[in-house]
This record gives C-alpha cells, sequence and structure tokens, in this order.
C-alpha cells in the first residue's frame, strides 16, 4: 500500500511538471521566484560604516560653522557637536582652556549681519543641545552674552526632539536648562535682539507658547509680561504697538487659554498694572463675545477652555468682567466636552498617544482640573 502511494504521488509530481513544460513552451517556466534584492552597495553598510558616515558629516558641518579655526578647535568642537561621545573623552580638552580660547570667535554665522557676529564654542554646545559641554566652558570663563545675548533666543526655541511625533507641549527642558545658565549670569529677561526680530517684541514674546517652563523661568526672572511694545523704523519713527504677553494670549484659541489658566493659578496674573489690566479685560470681552453661544463641539471645547482660564485670570485681576465674559463664565457643558493636556504638576507633555497632536483644530485633553 505504501509502495502505491508512493508510485501515485511521483508520477503526480512528474504530471504537473510536464504540464508546466506543455503550457510554458520553452521560455522556461510558468512561475519564476522572486529575486532576493540587495540594497546598494553605498547603503548596504555595517554599523561602523555608517558611524563614520554620521561623523563625517557633523565634521563637516561644524567646518562650516568655525570657519578657518585651528585643527584641534575643530576636533573639539566636533566632539561636542555629537551627541554619541561621551563628554568625560573630552572634558579635559575643555578644562584646559583659558578663559580667552574658551570664548575666540570664529566663522560668521550671519554673513550679513551688523555687527559681525561670530561662532564660539559655547554657542556650538547651544546648538549641538550639549548642556554638559555647556556648564564647563562655562566653568573655564566662557561668555553667555555672546552675539548680542544670543544665546537666551536660541534656548526658548531649543526643543527636544521627540521622534516621529508632535506632542501638544513639547519638550523644551535642555532649552530652559541653556536659560537657566544664562539667566543666572546676569542675562536680562526684558531684552530683545536684532537679529531675531525686535519687531517681534521682547524675549518672552519670542518664546513659545507651549513653551510653559521657560514662560515660567522668565517670568520668575523677572520678564514684563504686561507692558506693551512699540516698534520704530530704521529712522526712528513710530510705526505701531504689540500687545503685552498676557493680551496676546487672551486669542481664543484652546492651548494659549490653557497657558492662562496654569499662570493665573500659579499667581502671575496678580497685581498688574490698572491700564494693562484694562487692555487684557477688553481683549478677553472681545474674544468672549465669538463663544458665548457656542454651536458646535469644536466651539464648545473652545468655550470650556476659555471658561476655565477666565475664571482663573479675573479672580487676579481687580476688575470686573465684561457682559459677554460673564455670559461665558455662565454657560453649563455637557459631561463630554472641555479638558486640558496637563496635568497638575505636568509642564510638558508625556510621551503617550493621547498627548500627541493628531487634529490641531478639533482634539482635546483629558484633564478636567477641579
Amino acid at each position: 500500500m505504501i509502495r502505491f502511494l508512493a508510485i501515485f504521488i511521483g508520477a503526480g509530481v512528474l504530471g504537473v511538471f510536464v504540464l508546466i513544460k506543455v503550457l510554458g513552451g520553452n521560455d522556461g517556466p510558468a512561475y519564476v521566484p522572486v529575486a532576493i534584492k540587495l540594497a546598494p552597495k553605498e547603503v548596504n553598510t555595517t554599523i561602523a560604516e555608517q558611524r563614520e558616515i554620521r561623523k563625517s558629516a557633523i565634521l563637516r558641518e561644524v567646518k562650516s560653522r568655525f570657519g578657518d579655526a585651528p585643527d584641534d578647535v575643530i576636533e573639539l568642537a566636533a566632539k561636542i557637536a555629537d551627541p554619541e561621545v561621551s563628554l568625560n573623552t573630552y572634558s579635559g580638552d575643555i578644562l584646559s582652556l583659558s578663559s580667552e580660547d574658551a570664548n575666540r570667535g570664529y566663522g560668521q554665522p550671519f554673513p550679513n549681519a551688523a555687527p559681525k557676529y561670530v561662532h564660539t564654542l559655547l554657542r556650538e554646545a547651544v546648538v549641538s543641545d550639549n548642556p554638559g559641554a555647556a556648564a564647563l566652558l562655562l566653568d573655564r570663563g566662557a561668555s553667555v552674552n555672546y552675539n548680542d545675548d544670543e544665546m537666551a533666543f536660541q534656548a526658548v526655541n531649543l526643543e527636544t526632539s521627540s521622534g516621529k511625533y508632535d506632542y501638544w507641549f513639547p519638550d523644551y527642558s535642555d532649552g530652559s536648562k541653556f536659560l537657566r545658565m544664562w539667566l543666572d549670569r546676569g542675562g536680562d529677561p526684558n531684552i530683545t535682539h536684532p537679529l531675531y526680530g525686535d519687531s517681534i517684541g521682547t524675549l518672552i514674546n519670542h518664546t513659545p507658547k507651549t513653551n510653559l517652563e521657560s514662560t515660567i523661568t522668565l517670568l520668575d526672572f523677572g520678564a514684563d509680561p504686561w507692558s506693551p511694545f512699540a516698534v520704530y523704523s530704521e529712522d526712528g519713527g513710530f510705526l505701531y504697538e504689540l500687545p503685552g504677553y498676557f493680551v496676546s494670549l487672551a486669542t481664543g484659541d484652546r492651548q494659549s487659554a490653557e497657558i492662562s489658566f496654569r499662570l493665573a493659578r500659579m499667581g502671575y496674573y496678580d497685581n498688574g498694572p490698572s491700564d494693562q489690566v484694562d487692555a487684557l479685560r477688553d481683549a478677553m470681552e472681545q474674544t468672549a463675545s465669538r463663544f458665548t453661544k457656542p454651536d458646535t463641539l469644536d466651539s464648545m471645547n473652545t468655550a470650556w477652555a476659555l471658561q476655565k482660564a477666565y475664571d482663573e485670570v479675573f479672580k487676579s485681576l481687580d476688575t470686573t468682567p465684561g457682559p459677554n465674559a460673564r455670559e461665558l463664565q455662565a454657560l453649563q457643558f455637557p459631561a463630554d466636552v472641555g479638558g486640558f493636556f496637563l496635568a497638575p504638576g505636568e509642564i510638558r507633555s508625556a510621551h503617550r498617544s493621547d498627548q500627541q497632536v493628531f487634529d490641531r483644530a478639533h482634539q482635546v485633553g483629558k484633564e478636567l482640573w477641579p
């Protein structure tokens, strides 16, 4: 029986082979296995080769920033710029620098700028997001005031990479470290910068609204959130006036409302100058007029956030809400409406799926806050 089955199966296989040959003619079998495609040789590299490619790219970038700097400066800067190089492998090189060497400028990061700005080792540490190297350079006497205090404007905008996802309140923790370094050494939180747009206002106006950590730090060091900012032409003529920071938050978007709510709860709206309190009240009244009768889920979520913010802000202001603000504050919402992104005690988004941005127009958080 077993022999019969073996003969039968063998005959079947042979029959299939003959059938394929007949149908396929002399051009080969009707089925051709898929070929395995190898990556091009330049891509199909080892880990060591990839590391060398990355190091070469970093070195090219560093050379472009440092211009005709000596080789030993370029070599040290490349180590500072490379996140895979451990600080303890070159800390001795930094600590052996004189104060003059630590502050020596190279290259020209803004070719058409006047005055002429330069690139320093401390500036390299900032643009490369290396606070450890920056701390050692400061210990050797590096100045935080390079390029008219450019460090502060770099710091408030330095966002730590979060991979492929955007978060509602990104991680600015490394930038905040640089900001503290600058402030602890006498930085003025109310400065402007000619190249970073003095027509935008002072440092706090250059700080992203979602950078709650740096905003709080600047306020703690005396940044003025109230005063408007006058913008002048090159010949000194008055052009226009920008509103103060707190007024700029009263725009009617949910993230700004969440920031206002947090800052008011922390007491930063207390004791404002009367003229600017009136300006803020007027701005809040104008914004409230758009949300007193919300009729869509989106407008209800925004009205919920504004109501939370208004309740806290008006507790701090020595003024009475206008009629639109009072109407907004009296609204009742269904249980499924509203929510902030940050929980009490948080200053940046946790790396969770509910904190990832997927719909800037309609998405809300889960934190209701008592």
